[in-house]
């Protein structure tokens, strides 16, 4: 969170990451509020690979756009990418987990 208390979007977060091996991200309620279908396509843009081992993101909001993220993923076989999907309706009410790893 800003300081304001204003949500900070995955994709400020990570386009703030260099040269980093390992990420591990878990949206939560709010971080969940701002994804939208651009997320993956922006996430695939700013993710720094120079050095990048490992990449999990888990709990993504269903309309997080999977395609796109897995087209990135195969084009770097050389990270290993755990991605978990949680799908919900009325906020965590009727859970669904998807894993894939890529």
């Amino acid at each position: 969170m800003y300081e304001n208390g204003t949500v900070v979007p995955v994709e400020t977060i990570f386009a703030k990451l260099r040269k980093i091996k390992h990420i591990s991200y878990v949206f939560g309620e709010e971080t969940a509020k701002l994804v939208t279908k651009e997320t993956s396509e922006n996430l695939t843009k700013i993710i720094d690979i120079s050095e990048l081992k490992g990449f999990l993101l888990s709990w993504i909001p269903s309309n997080f756009d999977f395609e796109t993220f897995k087209k990135f993923t195969d084009t770097h076989k050389q990270i290993y990418f755990h991605v978990k999907a949680l799908t919900f309706s009325n906020l965590f009410d009727e859970i669904n987990n998807y894993v894939y790893d890529f």
